[in-house]
């Protein structure tokens, strides 16, 4: 099995592929603003120095947010393109069930613990979602959500709190990233012989500042049209 994973959510974009076996990572950074046009390649290079053709790839997993609205888009852009080429499926996987894999996978005197995931929504607001681990399965106890940076920071009297994106000083709290090698790990763990040949779209919990902007316009439009 010959699995490709990809993270653009956040700033740092990463890139994995496990050929039989064998990881091999690629990681660019923040100050890298090309990675639109250069993702293919990107992806080529992993390609070739996993030693495999691309035609046997067997599956892809893609990180389809929250985050980033415009790493989003070009990660799951970029997937289904591939899944299309190769006839191969695509899996998409909340970036919040990334970073709570990444964080049980590295803790693991944690794991009888509850934690909760954040990521940095902007206008003090967080995107979130709550997780057990339990019987070697990573365990979701509610949907990808927003709330307020307070009501986020009161989670913190009672479980630990993990994820990216927070200038202040949160109360226990662990600062963690998405990396792409969890798409992997997620990828491992379905059933691909389920998949019905649908593509993945955006999970963005909320809506862009030109979405918001859009919906107001045509708010008035529609009551100066009815008056």
């Amino acid at each position: 099995m010959n699995y490709l994973g990809l993270s653009t959510s956040y700033l740092n974009s990463t890139f994995a592929l496990e050929a039989d076996g064998i990881l091999t990572e690629l990681s660019y950074d923040k100050n890298d603003n090309f990675i639109c046009e250069r993702i293919i390649n990107i992806i080529d290079s992993l390609i070739t120095k996993s030693k495999i053709d691309r035609t046997s790839l067997t599956a892809i997993g893609v990180d389809f947010g929250p985050g980033s609205f415009t790493g989003i888009r070009i990660g799951i852009a970029t997937a289904n393109a591939i899944a299309i080429a190769l006839r191969i499926p695509v899996y998409s996987f909340s970036s919040l069930d990334l970073l709570a894999l990444r964080f049980f996978t590295e803790n693991p005197d944690n794991k009888k613990d509850r934690i909760r995931v954040g990521i940095n929504a902007g206008r003090k607001e967080v995107y979130t979602a709550g997780y057990e681990y339990e019987n070697g399965n990573l365990l979701k106890t509610e949907t990808d959500n927003l709330i307020s940076l307070d009501q986020f920071n009161a989670f913190s009297r009672e479980i630990i709190l993990t994820g990216y994106g927070f200038e202040e000083s949160l109360e226990n709290f662990h600062e963690i990233f998405p990396e792409a090698r969890y798409c992997i790990e997620f990828l491992k763990k379905t059933d691909l012989s389920s998949y019905t040949g649908s593509y993945t779209v955006p999970n963005y919990v909320k809506l862009c500042d030109a979405e918001i902007m859009l919906n107001k316009i045509e708010a008035l439009r529609s009551k100066t049209l009815g008056q």
